[in-house]
Formats: C-alpha cells, structure tokens, sequence
C-alpha cells in the first residue's frame, strides 16, 4: 500500500542531482557491505520515475484526490539551483496527477538553459573542435540555439504557458488609470 511505496520512492531519493551525498559510505570500511548498498540504492534510483508514480496514486487514493499541483516560484532568478529544479521537474513530474505551476520569465528561464548547455561544453572541447574539426565557432551557438529551444518546448510547452500583462502593460494597452488606496 501507501507505506511501501513511500519507502520505495525513499530509496531513491539520494541519488537525484543535488539531493544527498556523493558517497554516502566514505566512512565505511566493509567493501562488500558498500557494494551490496550501492547496488541496491542504484536499483531503486533506476527505478525512482516508476516508484514516483506509484506513491502519487497511493498518496491521491489515501487523500481521496485527483491530482496535486505543485507550484514553483522564483525558479528563473536562481542562476546556480534553477536549472537543477527544473530538471528535476523534467525527469521525474512525469505524470498527469501532479501539475507542476512554474512562474517566472521566460527570458531568465532561457539564460538558464542556456548557461547550462554551453557549461556542457569545455575550452578545451571548443579549441579541439575549431582546430580540427574546421568547425565554425557558429556553429556551436546555433546548436546551443536549438538545444535552448528543445528543452524550453518540452518542459515549458507553449500550449500551457499563459502571459501575464505587467501593470506597465495594461496601463499602456488599455489606457487605464490604476490608483493605489
């Protein structure tokens, strides 16, 4: 039931980027303890999107629910966490019962997907590439272009995003007078 799926899902927790330690058993000095451990904590983390989803139908069923939303705020502002979050939701919000909301700018979104792909790339792996490859250093920016786009589509799809006028903006466009009491 809800109990063993939520121990489950725990299992593999550790092992989503950001989330617990790299070694969790530094300190350890039984080998074949270690190796057992890690053989198991890779196995649960294999299986971390199947046991997610089998804990969200389980929670929803005990709370007598349909789905649960989840909102995200001040993602896009976050240069160094936002792209980990929003992986993240990428990877393993993958089911219809839970709506993930995430406000913000897309602009800033952008920088950080952005940011992220051409940390993907190394000075050295672009020199390499230039010398010889005889790639043209445009290159790499139009493919770090279509990844930007790629990713956005996927996680930010354009059907379900919805624009919000700044006060600026409805001012402006509909000529209104705003009055603050």
């Amino acid at each position: 039931g809800y109990k063993k799926a939520y121990k489950d899902l725990l299992e593999g927790l550790p092992f989503i980027d950001g989330v617990g330690t790299k070694n969790i058993y530094n300190e350890w000095d039984d080998d074949c303890y270690v190796s057992m451990q890690g053989m198991k904590k890779a196995e649960a983390s294999n299986k971390l999107v199947k046991n997610f989803k089998v804990y969200v139908y389980k929670a929803l069923k005990v709370l007598n629910k349909k789905c649960f939303v989840i909102p995200f705020d001040d993602i896009d502002t976050n240069i160094n966490k936002g792209f980990e979050i929003l992986e993240v939701i990428r990877k393993y919000l993958v089911t219809r019962q839970v709506i993930s909301i995430l406000t913000g700018d897309l602009d800033l979104y952008s920088k950080l997907v952005r940011k992220a792909s051409w940390h993907s790339f190394t000075i050295d792996f672009l020199n390499k590439e230039k010398e010889y490859s005889k790639r043209n250093p445009d290159e790499f920016s139009n493919m770090i272009n279509h990844l930007e786009n790629q990713y956005l589509l996927k996680i930010l799809k354009p059907e379900n995003r919805i624009h919000l006028k700044t006060i600026r903006e409805v001012i402006d466009l509909d000529d209104k007078e705003i009055n603050v009491i």
